[in-house]
């Protein structure tokens, strides 16, 4: 059917993305991430959960890319689509709540960020449990990074490492044959 197939195309544009952004190739997998989340918005409409977790995703590889505007408007919406649709104390709530709280350190606010991940602390503490190994080893990720923010222009499109169409993505599959599925999909 239409929808399984633009399902399908979604998913396909969005694991591409993923293993491009995984490979270093930021600016090669941004192009996979928007086709995503337009064929989700197309499919799914404006405020559902994949959609939001599309703009977190596409948040994520502008803030790599050093986007930081960008990754904000990505970080909102997704923050607010979640917030309405899963509500204010769901786990994927946290998730975009971290990510605003990494970029307003970035971005010179660190009494913002530490209210941001205090909130995204809460909300996996009460979903969770306090003593979840998974809760603590987020807290430690989290103050860790708001620490010592790794600089994540150091990693410029220039000097990320490419991805190779022969390259394994996993045990018996290339970027190449990920590729092509792609392309099969959207015709």
């Amino acid at each position: 059917t239409r929808g399984a197939r633009s399902d399908a195309l979604a998913a396909a544009e969005n694991n591409l993305g993923v293993m491009l952004q995984s490979h270093g190739s930021l600016a090669a997998a941004r192009p996979h991430y928007e086709r995503a989340l337009t064929i989700h918005r197309a499919a799914l409409g404006d405020r559902h959960p994949t959609v939001a977790e599309m703009h977190n995703n596409l948040g994520v590889l502008l803030y790599q890319l050093g986007d930081q505007q960008g990754a904000g408007a990505h970080y909102r919406l997704a923050l607010a689509i979640d917030e309405q649709v899963l509500g204010r104390g769901h786990p994927q709530v946290a998730e975009v709540l971290a990510n605003l709280a990494h970029l307003e350190h970035d971005k010179g606010a660190p009494r913002s960020a530490q209210s941001l991940l205090g909130r995204a602390q809460a909300i996996s503490e009460a979903a969770l449990g306090p003593s979840h190994p998974a809760v603590a080893r987020s807290l430690q990720g989290q103050r860790r990074r708001l620490r010592n923010v790794e600089n994540v222009h150091e990693r410029a499109p220039g000097r990320a490492v490419g991805v190779h169409l022969d390259q394994p993505v996993a045990p018996g599959v290339t970027a190449e044959v990920v590729h092509h599925q792609v392309e099969a999909l959207a015709r």
